[in-house]
């Protein structure tokens, strides 16, 4: 099923970023807590093993994820955003559709709610915009959360997902590093 059309305005209401930003707050303490700052590999530059992208974010080599955040520190903890798409569709997604912009202003509450330095924020990036018969967004997410290991260590990662993006973060919960899943509408 498609992902459910933005407000009249095209952004959440101030509500709707509040309870977000509240969300992403408890989560932001939760892991301040359990996750102490762990030395590992700083830098701007993703150096080998990506490239420079669209507004100087980082995109890994692979593809599947991209890096809207990268902490001035060692990162300590991740939220990795996932967003919608269709039920059926081999069309390449790409992130001027409308089910990736609908996720922007929670990509910008989780940058502006995780004041920690050490807190990478990310997206996945899809192959395609359907869930498909092979559920391709898990795979999706999967191999994000792979390229996320590999740039910033074992790291505790929160999933928030909408809709399709919902339904593939609960799925590949099942990943150690995965420690909270945010599912905004799922659909099952």
């Amino acid at each position: 099923r498609p992902s459910s059309p933005p407000s009249a305005g095209g952004e959440p209401s101030p509500l709707r970023s509040r309870a977000v930003s509240d969300i992403l707050g408890r989560v932001r303490q939760d892991l301040a807590g359990r996750c102490p700052v762990r030395p590992r590999r700083t830098g701007a530059s993703c150096g080998g093993d990506g490239t420079v992208g669209e507004e100087g974010t980082v995109v890994s080599a692979g593809g599947a994820l991209v890096v809207r955040r990268r902490p001035t520190v060692s990162a300590g903890a991740a939220v990795l955003v996932l967003h919608g798409g269709r039920e059926h569709s081999r069309r390449t997604s790409r992130a001027w559709h409308p089910a990736a912009l609908r996720m922007r202003p929670v990509l910008r509450a989780a940058v502006a709610s995780t004041d920690r330095r050490d807190v990478l924020v990310g997206e996945v990036r899809y192959r395609y915009q359907g869930w498909n018969a092979t559920a391709d967004p898990v795979d999706d997410a999967a191999r994000a959360l792979d390229e996320l290991r590999r740039l910033a260590g074992e790291v505790p990662v929160i999933l928030v997902g909408h809709s399709m993006g919902g339904r593939a973060a609960l799925r590949a919960a099942a990943d150690p590093a995965v420690h909270g899943v945010l599912a905004l509408a799922p659909w099952c």
